[in-house]
């Protein structure tokens, strides 16, 4: 019996596929690139037009800077209606200089010298600030007082006779006498927001001089 031979059919020869391209990889690197043009463009655009710089300063001289005591740290004391003494800390005085832009999109500014301190009354947890700037006029500044709360907040006050305003001139400083107590060459500070204080005295020399409080009581800077 014949036995069958199996031939095997040989592979047929086609033609190799051609290879096939990562499009995908190259429009992710293509729109990669305009990405990246396009921010060096944008950021060219900001940084390329110009560069900040201070076009006008506004400095405190040495006989302004005396509306601000302190100039170091230093431990006070008050006296308080019931004759009982309480401390209180007041922090040297520091200047800063504060850079303001003239626009939003200008890059000229403007350099304003600031001088601070405090003072903290501790038992009251009373703590005020005094900031003295110079204004963009001539010989103007700005004399302001803040009463700071634990909780970051704060409440404004002014001057009182100065219209509202934080302007100061000598003029303002007066004498007044409070529960046969007499103050010489003082400024008088109060708020108009809802406070537990009527009204702040305050010396160049001493900072706080006296709180009068709107139910009788005060702290009056034992010296």
């Amino acid at each position: 019996m014949n036995k069958s031979k199996i031939i095997a059919k040989p592979k047929s020869q086609g033609k190799k596929s051609p290879p096939v391209h990562n499009t995908f990889g190259e429009r992710k690197n293509q729109i990669l690139m305009k990405n990246i043009t396009y921010l060096l463009i944008i950021l060219f655009s900001i940084t390329g037009c110009c560069r900040d710089q201070i076009v006008a300063s506004y400095k405190l001289s040495e006989n302004d800077k005396n509306l601000i005591p302190f100039e170091q740290d230093s431990t006070l004391s008050y006296i308080s209606q019931q004759d009982i003494s309480f401390s209180a800390k007041a922090q040297q005085r520091k200047l800063e200089i504060i850079e303001e832009r003239i626009g939003a999109d200008s890059c000229d500014l403007w350099a304003i010298d600031e001088l601070k301190s405090s003072i903290f009354i501790n038992t009251f947890e009373l703590e005020f600030e005094f900031i003295l700037s110079r204004g963009f006029q001539e010989d103007q500044l700005i004399l302001s007082m803040k009463r700071l709360f634990k909780n970051g907040t704060h409440q404004d006050y002014q001057i009182v006779n100065s219209e509202g305003s934080n302007f100061f001139n000598p003029d303002l400083f007066t004498n007044i006498e409070i529960n046969g107590f007499h103050f010489n060459d003082v400024l008088i500070f109060n708020t108009e927001l809802t406070s537990s204080i009527n009204r702040v005295i305050y010396s160049p020399e001493n900072g706080i001089e006296y709180i009068d409080f709107d139910d009788g009581r005060y702290l009056k800077l034992d010296r």
